[in-house]
Order: C-alpha cells, then sequence, then structure tokens
C-alpha cells in the first residue's frame, strides 16, 4: 500500500518557535528544504543575496565559490523579485509585499527590521544610494517611481515620487523594467506601448540631487524592448533583449547618444567590471563583451548555465548569476575569453510529489526528476542524489528501489546506497499511455495512467514488462493498491474513485465505482476504508468493504469554497490533507461518519502533496519550491521507542586495549509512558542499566576478553509491550584485532585558515578517527624548538555528518568532530604576533599523529570589534529543561561601550533569533582579566532557553554583539546536545547528579524557624539577604546555572554565622 502507516506516534515537543494549535494537535515546523527561482543576486563580501520569488530571499556563503551553501532564508510575504544590499540591510523588491528591509548584520541569521507599503501596488527594480532607496513601481495616475527615506531602517518614509510621463500621441508608458543610480542622478530603462502590447523603449535619465524634488534630465529614444541599464564613468550600457547591448554617451544628460553596440538578441541583466561587461542572456547563459573601446563592444568569451539566466553580480574573478531554476551559477572569469562553470547552488525545486522511507525523502522535481534527501535530522536536511527524468509525475519507494511514473514511462531506480543511486530498468509507453501514478505491490507496479491502469510486471527491475492493463473511458490520476485491488482515481468523464479487481495482474477487472461532484485528486485506502481528498475544499471517507459497491460514510467540507484539497495520507485516527489555500489540514477520522478538522498548518500558498511516516509530516508546496517538515503532537497515544542511533562501532586488540564505552540515548516520543527493557544477543556486549521508565541513558560497553581477531555482530534489542514500534533494534559491530595490528589515529585540522589574521576568540576545529578509539586532541602553540600546551579539544556529536559517512566502520565516528574555542588575547604579547598552532591527536594504544599545523596572525591590539565567549552550553555539552541558562561574556575595545541593557547582544539557536540576554552582570573573573573597559565590571549576560521546544539531537548556538560605535562581531558559536526527558518536560528545573559524599563539615541541626541569609555573585560589597522558611520549616533558593552564591547559617542563640 503506497501510504498504509502503522505507526500511530507524532513527537510531543517542538522545534521552531509559532505551535500552530487547533484541537489537540499541536503542529511545529521543524525544518525545509527547497527554494523558489532566483530571479536576482547581489554581492556583498562572501555572501550572495538571491530574491527566490515566492520563497524570499537566501543568503548562501560563498567564500569557497567551489562549494557555496545556503546559510539562510527569508521569506517575505509576496514575490522576492529584486534585491539590494548596501551597508547590515537588505532591500527586497516584493512586488505586492512593498519594500522590505531585511537586518542582515549576521547573515546566518536574517530579521525583518522595517518595510515600506506600496499601497497595493507592485514593486519593480530596487536600487539603494546612501540614505535613499529608488523603487520602482506602478503608481495612482502613472508607471514612475519613488525615493524613500531609509536613514532610519526600521521605518523608511516616503520623501517623493517621480512619473514617467506618456508622449503625444498613441504611445504609453508600459513599464519600468530596471534603475540604476549614479551620483545625482537616476537611469530608467523604460518600454512604451501601443495598443496592447509594448512597442519601443527609452532611456530616461532624472536628476535628484535634490531627492524630494526629482527632474527630468533627459532621453535616449532609439531602444527595442530595454532590460536593465548600469552606468559606468559617462556611458550607460543597456542590455536590450532585441537590439542587444548599447553603449549610451551620457556626458550629456540633456542629450544622450549612442555611442556603440553590440548586436544580438536575448539580453537580460548586466554588470561592469573593469574593460568588460557581463550579460546574463536568458537561455543563453552568460556572454562576457569586451567593452574597453564602448564605440565597438565585441564578443569576448560565453559559458551556458543549465537554467535561464535573469542577472549578473561580478565580484573578484567570479560572475554569479541569478539563474532562476537553476538556482546560483558562479562562473569563473578570470580569463573572460574562456569563462567556466565555478560552482553552483541550486535548490530552486518545483516539488510535485514526496515519499519518505526510512532516513529518505524522495522528492519528484517538475524539472529535474528524482531528488533525494537524506532527513535523518530533520531540522536540516542534505540532498544526496538526483536522478533526471523528463517528465515526473509520481513517485513510490518499495524495498531498495524507487519507482517513477514519468510520462515517458515508468523509470526504476536502484536505491540501495541512496547517496549514489543508479537506474537500473525503464518501461516506455506507448500512444498516449501518460503516466500520472504509480503503486507497487509484490513484484507489478500499478500504474495510472491517461487511459487507465498498466500492471507492469518488476520481477526483474532491469528488464520491466507489461504484464496487464484496463483501458477506463476517463484519465486515471493516482493509484493505491490494497490486496487484490487496486483504488484509481480518476476524471474528465466525471470523477471519482474506480475499484479494480488485481487478483489476476494479466487481467485487471473494474469491480466498483464511487462519483464525487468534484475532481478527485488522490485516494488512500486503510482496510476497509477510502480516503479521497476533492475540490472544492472536501475529504469524503468510503467504506470499500464491499468493494462493487463503495459508499460515502462522512465528508468533511471546508469552509473556504477557494480550497480544494490534492493529497491525502492517513495515519491511525488522522487523515494528512495538503490544500490550495492553507498548507496542511489535519482531519481527525476515528469517527468516519463525522470527520473534524483537528489541527491546521499554513504555509504561504498551495501545497501539493503530503506525506506522514513516523514523527513528522512532509508537506510539499511547488510554489514556493519548499518542502517543509512538520512535527505534529497528539495526545492520547501509546508510547513509542525511540533511539538516537541504529549502529555502534567498537574496536579492540587481543591485549586488552579497547574502545570507550559509548552512550545510547532511549526516548519516550509518544504518549502514556515508556516503560524500556534491553536484552543482548552476544556475551561480549554490556548495557547498563538494562531497564527504565521514560527516557534514560544507556551505557554501552565492550568486554572482549578470550576473543580473537575477526568481525563480531550483537544486537541490542529494546522492548516495551505496550509501545507502537516495540521493538527496536541497535546493531553492534566489534572488529578484534592482533596485538600491535592496530593504525594511529588520523583525521584532518580544518579551522582557523592558514595565515589568517585573527583577534578575540577563534574556533579551532576539525575530525579524528582511529580503528580502537581517540583519546584525545590537545591543541598546542610553537615557541622556540618545542611546544607550548594550549587545551584540550572537545569531541562534539554530530558535528561532522560527513565523517560519519565516509568513515561507517570507525568507532565514535558520530563525534568525530572536534573543537576547542581559543581566546587568542591571552597568547603571548597581549595576543599579538604570528603563532603556529598544531593540533596532535593521541589514540588509546598511545599513537601520537599531528593532524596538522595552522599559522595564526593576532592582531589584537587593533581590535575595534566586541568580542567575548559563550559559557554555557559548553562545547558539545548537554542542555535540557525549559530554563536552561545560557552564559557569556561581551566586551568591545576603548572607547566603545556595549549597551547595558543587552539591547544589541543577539542570541540564535539554529540560525534562528531566539533573543536579548540580561546584561550587565558582574563576574570577577572577566573584571580581573580584562580592566579598564567600559563594561568590564558587567560584562556578563544570561538568557533562560527553553529547550523543550526544540528536538533531542544536536543544535547551534550563537551570541552576536553591537557596541555603541555600530562595530558588530559574532561572539563565538558552538554544538551542543538538547536531551530532554519526559521528566524535564514537566518539571523544568535542571538536576545536577552528585557524585557521592560531601565536602562540607557537618551542621548542628538548626531550628526550622531560623532564617538563613544568601548572598550571590563575587561583589564583597554586597549584603547578605535573609531567606525564611515556609510553613513546613523549607526554605527555597532560587539561583542560576554556575552562579556564585554563600549561604550563612545562624546557630541557635547566636548572632554570627557559618
Amino acid at each position: 500500500m503506497k501510504k498504509m502507516i502503522l505507526v500511530l506516534v507524532v513527537l510531543a515537543i517542538g522545534f521552531f518557535p509559532g505551535v500552530l494549535v487547533h484541537g489537540n494537535l499541536n503542529i511545529t515546523k521543524v525544518g525545509e528544504w527547497g527554494t523558489g527561482y532566483y530571479k536576482d543576486v547581489f554581492i556583498q563580501g562572501n555572501y550572495a543575496y538571491c530574491a527566490a520569488d515566492y520563497a524570499g530571499v537566501d543568503i548562501i556563503d560563498i567564500s569557497d565559490p567551489a562549494n557555496p551553501r545556503r546559510i539562510a532564508n527569508y521569506d517575505t510575504p509576496c514575490h522576492a523579485y529584486y534585491v539590494y544590499v548596501s551597508g547590515n540591510y537588505a532591500y527586497v523588491g516584493d512586488h505586492c509585499g512593498g519594500l522590505q528591509v531585511l537586518g542582515v548584520a549576521n547573515p546566518s541569521a536574517p530579521y525583518w527590521v522595517g518595510s515600506y507599503d506600496m499601497s497595493g501596488n507592485y514593486v519593480g527594480a530596487v536600487s539603494v544610494q546612501g540614505n535613499y532607496a529608488y523603487i520602482v513601481g506602478s503608481f495612482s495616475g502613472n508607471n514612475g517611481f519613488e525615493i524613500i527615506d531609509v536613514s532610519n531602517a526600521s521605518s523608511p518614509t516616503f520623501v517623493a515620487s517621480y512619473n514617467v510621463p506618456d508622449p503625444p500621441g498613441a504611445p504609453y508608458l508600459w513599464s519600468i523594467n530596471d534603475i540604476s543610480v549614479d551620483g545625482d542622478y537616476v537611469y530608467l530603462a523604460v518600454l512604451m506601448g501601443e495598443g496592447y502590447s509594448p512597442s519601443y523603449g527609452e532611456l530616461h535619465i532624472v536628476d535628484v540631487s535634490t531627492p524630494s524634488s526629482p527632474v527630468f534630465a533627459g532621453k535616449y529614444t532609439n531602444l527595442g524592448f530595454p532590460r536593465s541599464v548600469t552606468v559606468e564613468n559617462t556611458t550607460a550600457y543597456v542590455t536590450d533583449s532585441s537590439l542587444g547591448l548599447l553603449a549610451i554617451d551620457v556626458s550629456n544628460f540633456a542629450s544622450p547618444a549612442l555611442a556603440g553596440s553590440y548586436i544580438t538578441t536575448g539580453c537580460r541583466g548586466i554588470d561592469i567590471s573593469g574593460n568588460y561587461a557581463y550579460v546574463s542572456m536568458g537561455g543563453q547563459g552568460l556572454q562576457v563583451l569586451d567593452v574597453s573601446n564602448p564605440a565597438n563592444p565585441t564578443l569576448a568569451g560565453s559559458c551556458d548555465t543549465p537554467g535561464f539566466a535573469l542577472t549578473v553580480d561580478v565580484s573578484g574573478n567570479s560572475a554569479y548569476v541569478a539563474d532562476e531554476q537553476g538556482g546560483l551559477q558562479i562562473i569563473n572569469i578570470s580569463t573572460p575569453a574562456a569563462p567556466t562553470s565555478r560552482g553552483a547552488y541550486d535548490a530552486s525545486e518545483a516539488p510535485l510529489k514526496v515519499y519518505v522511507r526510512g532516513s529518505y525523502a524522495y522528492l519528484l522535481n517538475e524539472y529535474e526528476g528524482l531528488v533525494v534527501l537524506d532527513v535523518s535530522s530533520p531540522s536540516s536536511p542534505s540532498m544526496v542524489f538526483r536522478y533526471d527524468t523528463p517528465v515526473p509525475q509520481d513517485v513510490y519507494v518499495n524495498l531498495n528501489y524507487a519507482y517513477v511514473a514519468d510520462k515517458t514511462g515508468l523509470y526504476i531506480i536502484d536505491m540501495t546506497n541512496p547517496t549514489s543511486a543508479a537506474a537500473v530498468g525503464h518501461y516506455a509507453v506507448t500512444g498516449y499511455q501518460r503516466p500520472h501514478g504509480v503503486d507497487v505491490m509484490g513484484n507489478y507496479a500499478y500504474v495510472a495512467d491517461i487511459v487507465g491502469l498498466r500492471v507492469i510486471d518488476i520481477s526483474n527491475p532491469s528488464n520491466p514488462t507489461l504484464a496487464g492493463g484496463l483501458d477506463i473511458e476517463a484519465s486515471a490520476r493516482r493509484v493505491d493498491v490494497d490486496g487484490n485491488y487496486a483504488y484509481v482515481t480518476y476524471d474528465n468523464t466525471g470523477s471519482g474513485v474506480l475499484v479494480v479487481d488485481i487478483s489476476n495482474p494479466s487481467s485487471p477487472k473494474q469491480v466498483g465505482k464511487y462519483e464525487v461532484a468534484t475532481i478527485a485528486w488522490d485516494v488512500n485506502v486503510i482496510g476497509n476504508y477510502a480516503y479521497v481528498p476533492h475540490g472544492v475544499g472536501g475529504l469524503t471517507v468510503l467504506d470499500v468493504s464491499d468493494r462493487a459497491n463503495p459508499v460515502s460514510l462522512g465528508n468533511y467540507q471546508h469552509q473556504d469554497y477557494l480550497e480544494y484539497y490534492q493529497a491525502v495520507c492517513v495515519s491511525g485516527n488522522y487523515a494528512y490533507v495538503s490544500g490550495a489555500n492553507h498548507g496542511l489540514h489535519v482531519i481527525n477520522i476515528a469517527n468516519p461518519y463525522s470527520p473534524t478538522l483537528a489541527g491546521s498548518y499554513d504555509v504561504p500558498w498551495a501545497s501539493q502533496d503530503v506525506y506522514f511516516l513516523d514523527n513528522y509530516v512532509y508537506l510539499l508546496s511547488k510554489t514556493t519550491g519548499k518542502l517543509h517538515i512538520l512535527r505534529v503532537n497528539t495526545s492520547g497515544f501509546p508510547p513509542q521507542i525511540n533511539v538516537n542511533r541504529f549502529g555502534i562501532k567498537f574496536g579492540a586488540e587481543v591485549s586488552g586495549v579497547t574502545t570507550g564505552a559509548q552512550t545510547l540515548f532511549i526516548s519516550n516520543v509518544g504518549g502514556g509512558t515508556l516503560n524500556w527493557s534491553i536484552t543482548v544477543d552476544a556475551n561480549w556486549l554490556v548495557c547498563s542499566p538494562v531497564s527504565g521508565s521514560g527516557s534514560g541513558e544507556v551505557t554501552v560497553s565492550i568486554n572482549p576478553v578470550g576473543l580473537s581477531p575477526g568481525t563480531y555482530n550483537g544486537t541490542i534489542t529494546i522492548s516495551d509491550p505496550n509501545a507502537g514500534n516495540s521493538p527496536q533494534t541497535v546493531e553492534v559491530t566489534l572488529e578484534v584485532v592482533g596485538s600491535g595490528q592496530t593504525a594511529a589515529p588520523f583525521g584532518f585540522f580544518a579551522t582557523p585558515g592558514d595565515a589568517t589574521i585573527v583577534r578575540s576568540s577563534i574556533p579551532v576545529t576539525g575530525w579524528a578517527l582511529d580503528d580502537i578509539g581517540v583519546q584525545s586532541v590537545q591543541i598546542f602553540r610553537e615557541e622556540n624548538d618545542g611546544v607550548v600546551y594550549i587545551g584540550d579539544a572537545v569531541f562534539v556529536e554530530g558535528a561532522r555528518p560527513d565523517v560519519e559517512q565516509s568513515y561507517p566502520t570507525y568507532p565514535n565516528n558520530y563525534k568525530a568532530g572536534w573543537g576547542y574555542m581559543m581566546l587568542t588575547n591571552f597568547l603571548p604579547g597581549g595576543g599579538n604576533g604570528t603563532f603556529k598552532i598544531h593540533a596532535i591527536a593521541t589514540d588509546m594504544e598511545g599513537n601520537q599523529v599531528i593532524l596538522g599545523t595552522k599559522t595564526i596572525i593576532c592582531d589584537n591590539a587593533n581590535a575595534v570589534k566586541p568580542f567575548g565567549a559563550i559559557d554555557t552550553p559548553t562545547q558539545g555539552g548537554i542542555a535540557s529543561g525549559s530554563q536552561f541558562i545560557n552564559y557569556g561574556w561581551v566586551l568591545t575595545p576603548l572607547p566603545n561601550t556595549i549597551p547595558t541593557d543587552g539591547s544589541t547582544i543577539r542570541i540564535w539557536v539554529d540560525g534562528v533569533f531566539v533573543g536579548n540576554p540580561v546584561y550587565n552582570q558582574y563576574r570577577q573573573d572577566i573584571a580581573d582579566l580584562f580592566p579598564g573597559y567600559n563594561n568590564s565590571n558587567g560584562a556578563v549576560g544570561y538568557f533562560y532557553l527553553d529547550t523543550t521546544q526544540y528536538e533531542n539531537g544536536v543544535h547551534t548556538i550563537q551570541w552576536t554583539a553591537v557596541d555603541d560605535a555600530g562595530n558588530t562581531d559574532g561572539i563565538g558559536s558552538r554544538y551542543f546536545t538538547i536531551r530532554n526527558t519526559v521528566e524535564n518536560r514537566v518539571h523544568s528545573a535542571q538536576r545536577t547528579e552528585g557524585r557521592g559524599g560531601s565536602p562540607w563539615p557537618p551542621i548542628d541541626i538548626i531550628d526550622i524557624s531560623t532564617p538563613v541569609e544568601i548572598k550571590k555573585g563575587y561583589n564583597q560589597r554586597i549584603k547578605p539577604k535573609a531567606v525564611y522558611p515556609d510553613e513546613k520549616g523549607i526554605i527555597s533558593i532560587e539561583i542560576k546555572e554556575l552562579e556564585r552564591f554563600e549561604i550563612h547559617f545562624f546557630e541557635p542563640g547566636h548572632k554570627n554565622s557559618t
């Protein structure tokens, strides 16, 4: 069955703020993949800001042009068509959403700052110069542009507007296609129209030396279809899709004249760098023109792109092309005559269907076929494979194969290893057979096509053959197979569901039918019920126990008459339905006669498909190009066993050296109480404890005494008879080697970059592995002929999934990544000078290897930016509870100051802004180490982080700070693990486990009525405060994690305290 889900349990925790609640469901977004088509690109520093249509703005890290990566997205209200970055702000032309201003001081965490409402008019191109934004749009009376004061980015204000006058006679202004600002003048690429179509183009020049009073300066009239304009010195370069590139002399604003041209067609965007014009050419990619002589531009070179090249921005020796469905294309232009592709970021999707199996989501992209995503970490899905099919329609995954229904036939792809899959078979359709849907049962694939149902024999995946078929007088859309029956939705001549007997695959026969009033888009069959979503806004529940006579039991009809449901996935008592206007609807079908809305989650624009598996809903939006990953919390569900890993590797030497104990975390992601127990099937495998209630950590170790060299396999089984998914198993592998046969550790020293200039705190990172285990990675610095120890790095679980994937057989591969936050201020010379840093790994046997060296140039003497560190959570540390205290400290060099209210210190978790700390707290060690700074006596801040709103697993936390002079910098970042149990979701207080014994001298029994005095912090001038017991004699004291405090006990009859 295509979507028969037996697991009924979903997670009970959240991730991003903004849980949507309806009925008994909480629905929370935890992650997403994909983006819209890239319409525009702007480069600033190491980042590309891409206008991604319905998906808002993507920010791409291009520090390594060969491997760009998206670090953030901000979803604007409408269509992001244009983007311009100036200073710490990105100005987005959002079509019907007006001008949106985003804060991008920290590019990994953009946030909304302000907006300018266009009063319903559309925004076209945007340009910014100084304190003013120039916006093309359609305004009352005519087309033109507006000048907006953005000196206060949070409150952009109108200054003036300029309307392009219609010329005498029939022509009228059709549109303004681009705007460019150079000095005191604005240049407009203007398209005029006659009748109902564009006619010719003009270049208009407007004097904006007085922003409140723009004045026409001149124009050039002999253009065809101008697309964009940019100005270099006294030449305006205009791309014209019908005439090519025109170089226009604007030295005399009142009378611009043609200087030269390069004749071609299809020109779009342009950027000038040196003697070359870089022109995006739509379907022709990028062309490089030599404009050293503007009177005679000539073609120097070209480079095709996979999509449709709209705009281009040049930085250094790279041209960055917004390539629409091709994403961001990066072209190497170090040799302008021979530009070549350097790299690309292409997550521009038009997703149609999604199927999830195990740790992978299989997406069908309208233009790029099958896309495989690793969703083992739902908060950060990553693409691992693509396979292009011409016109994909549907996908089903069974065992080791993916079956793609394409309008050209059925593709069979071997997914044994999803990261390196390969097509193994193809069944080509004939005539008018155009597949729309597919389901698989046994050795047969059932394909719904434009003329009916095809049954394909897939017993030999490399040679699929037609086994049988059934033609119908309609177009089949989707198919779901249950036992001996296929349920097929159809339309064209009416619409509904056909019931087809497939007990004989070579001769399928229609045995039943149910018609709906509108189009039946999908069907999901569970037992005797078929769930059919249809427009407008309906979900019908059919009783199909009598296959010859399906009957409607109940129907849920949405109140929005514009809503229509497109896909459904049923699990337990809920049907998860994708809708055209409302994203996800979850319908309670416990009573099939009266389905009710249990919950909903809105996403921008329409959603095409939905899939539910285990704890997550996977919701597709073709319009925005995104896969939304949502988590649902329901009440009244049985326990669900969840383990943090399904495989553990150990190594051992016969002489006795072994991999250290490893940890398995068990949690309940369902309802009720999980009472788990553990059994093992190997004598050498040891677990402790072997039972527990709720969530818990299990220590897994080995005792290989007496084992000969070889490979040994064992299984840990976790059971609870009341859990919906019991039992769960964890495979354990032990590799025993002979004495003296072990290998040395290996790895990589990754950051900081070699020969980089650094200040304040810097992350020192890399990875290391060993066949037995890495005991330590230590950081040293060179001094004279030796090295001086700096500190031990911390191994961080989940920090390097790439290493885990590349070395699957090594112990502790899931925590190969290591890190050390080095405060360079404490290096010799006050943290100034050149230092060579060594990273040395030592394994369990004592073998040592230098992982690498890095030379750093410390320049703290010239530091102007804020600096500091995050204290908690520790690197790779554990956080839990609803009031985990995140500590850090921030200073800034003199004469500047960090505002004491903490308003300019921002805290980010997983790249999402979560709040500001309580700042201006005294800590003696910071005051002693950094005396004389304006914030020395109040450098510490803290923030209460509710970790229960996040999934268990690895996360990132970062602080950023801005001082009163506008200097900004990151104040460290680190990985940490959230590990919540049922108990600390209910009780927010954190617990510190004792080690036994007491460090305190014995204290006499004290009268319960006697108060104590409490003194917090390091400041000796603070007087203790008396705290009195309650009516039960209990004294409650509330402190922050790591906060220093003194308790003064009073002996009966004495004033002195101890």
